[in-house]
């Protein structure tokens, strides 16, 4: 998942903010009625695990997104050094 010298997070905040809203689900389930098993606790993993699922995904994406706009900007001025390059060895 990670290539060498990427920066890596001392923690996952996606994870942590499924977990919230794990717990939130998990706590306004019973004040308003709305379950989706009658253990609040497994409704609680399964929020968490949607929402993990959600916010990783968006989060590959945005980071995948911004990735490549700053390698092109940065491989812009290479690849227009090397196309000068090679016009100038042809004209020798």
């Amino acid at each position: 998942m990670y290539r060498a010298g990427d920066f890596i997070p001392a923690f996952n905040i996606c994870a942590i903010a499924a977990w919230i809203t794990g717990i939130l689900f998990s706590f306004s389930s019973a004040e308003t009625g709305l379950f989706i098993t009658p253990i609040e606790a497994i409704d609680a993993l399964i929020i968490s695990l949607a929402s993990y699922l959600f916010l990783s995904r968006a989060m590959r994406v945005l980071t995948n997104k911004t990735a490549i706009k700053n390698s092109a900007n940065s491989a812009t001025p290479a690849t227009i050094t090397a196309t000068k390059d090679t016009t100038e060895r042809e004209n020798l």
